[in-house]
């Protein structure tokens, strides 16, 4: 099973940052998922939800109000100005 590095970063700190199996994402365009060796993207998040699936395939999820995110092949970075679990 491969996992991805999650990290997500509002200005008071990190507020999550493990690895995990994808990460759903609410993009300015629409939702999307990532999963490991994804193509690299940047692109602008919408407000919405952060849906996150562990590899004890629990599923997390965090609102945010908008942000940003960076994706490669091995990470994933999400910038958000607030958010909550």
């Amino acid at each position: 099973m491969e996992l991805m590095k999650l990290e997500i970063v509002t200005p008071d700190g990190m507020i999550f940052d493990a690895e995990v199996k994808q990460v759903t994402l609410p993009g300015a365009e629409g939702e999307f998922g990532v999963l490991p060796k994804h193509s690299p993207i940047a692109t602008i998040l919408a407000a919405g939800v952060i849906d996150i699936e562990k590899e004890d395939k629990s599923v997390e999820s965090i609102l945010i109000n908008w942000g940003v995110v960076q994706v490669d092949e091995v990470k994933v970075i999400v910038l958000v100005e607030g958010a909550v679990a």
